[in-house]
């Protein structure tokens, strides 16, 4: 460190009498260090700059991390800084669209739902004869609209005009109440609009829910059978998608068939009344198709327990008494579908 003259002529005259010699901020003598303009000893000022670089400025960053600014610069619609609202398609503020969708859903579009409840439509599509939009004209046998059906008595219709509309008609749709196309039947007992319970000694009525389960129970007992041996023959084959599998799918499929039928065609409780009124229904192509199934299904059953011997050594006495098992369920069942009454009376 090199010593001015002018210093050491100042420490001889004022400091040697005193014992010491002059020290920087940081106790050096004779050192060059000074306290900058943040209070920090040999500092460069940057320690108490603000965001614009000043010396003990008040400048700070707004919201958005603009220097002194006005947290305009990322403010939403809503003004609010950082909200990240923005004007929608309808012109509101932090909207989704929606408010003013037409009926096709397009912001602002020009589709408005017409009078027959068509978007976009013109009207066309529910106009009566008369060309009102749902409107009650219609063309008569005259081939008028609105008309009653006179007009044309003398030239096309040489008679008279039924009830039904129809030129020397004779009322057929005319209902047992004698309304036009209405839906009153006469009952199996012969009463019009009745429930077909003023004949009860002429009507037998069966339940067939529990004879429904047995049949039910039946097929579940089968497809346990077929999936059962499938699965084994399939393990000691290691193969899960040869002929086991194929058998599998195909048990089901006749399980699902015939329980849709019995389901559909054959209610809980079958009707059968002795009167010329009885509306007569026949059921017996169900009952032969799920006898069919369900022979079926035995079939694939011992299908599956004779191929369950062959791939993994089962007993042949386990067979037979396998088989006489699936035997006795088939009997049951086609036993069961026997008692099931072919026929039914529907009014």
């Amino acid at each position: 460190m090199t010593i001015l003259a002018s210093e050491l002529s100042s420490y001889l005259e004022n400091g040697a009498s005193l014992g010491k010699c002059p020290e920087d901020c940081m106790g050096i003598p004779f050192g060059e260090a000074t306290i900058d303009l943040c209070g920090i000893c040999g500092g460069d000022n940057s320690s108490c700059k603000d965001c614009a670089g000043v010396p003990n400025g008040t400048a700070k960053p707004d919201n958005c991390g603009v220097c002194n600014g006005n947290n305009s610069t990322c403010a939403g619609c809503d003004g609010i800084s950082g909200s990240g609202k923005v004007i929608d398609a309808c012109g509101i503020c932090g909207g989704d669209g929606s408010t003013c969708l037409d009926c096709s859903g397009v912001p602002k579009g020009g589709k408005v739902t017409d009078l027959c409840g068509v978007c976009g439509g013109d009207n066309s599509t529910c106009k009566d004869c008369a060309g009102t939009p749902n409107g009650t004209s219609r063309i008569d046998v005259c081939s008028v609209c609105g008309g009653d059906g006179s007009t044309c008595n003398e030239i096309a219709c040489v008679g008279q005009v039924d009830q039904c509309g129809v030129c020397n008609g004779n009322n057929a749709c005319l209902d047992c109440a004698g309304i036009p196309n209405g839906g009153t039947v006469v009952d199996c007992c012969g009463v019009c609009g009745g429930d077909g319970t003023s004949c009860p000694e002429l009507c037998k009525t069966f339940d067939l829910r529990r004879d429904k389960r047995e049949l039910k129970s039946s097929l579940a007992s089968l497809y346990s059978t077929v999936k059962r041996h499938s699965n084994r023959e399939a393990k000691c084959k290691r193969n899960r998608r040869g002929a086991a599998s194929l058998r599998i799918r195909q048990a089901r499929a006749f399980v699902l068939r015939t329980k849709s039928d019995i389901s559909k065609f054959i209610p809980n409780t079958v009707k059968l009344c002795d009167t010329p009124f009885c509306a007569k229904t026949s059921v017996a192509n169900i009952l032969q198709a799920s006898r069919n199934n369900l022979k079926k299904l035995y079939g694939l059953s011992r299908a599956a327990q004779l191929a369950d011997i062959k791939a993994c050594g089962a007993s042949p006495r386990g067979s037979s008494a396998g088989s006489r098992a699936s035997a006795g369920v088939l009997s049951t069942a086609v036993s069961t579908i026997g008692k099931l009454p072919s026929i039914r009376c529907d009014n």
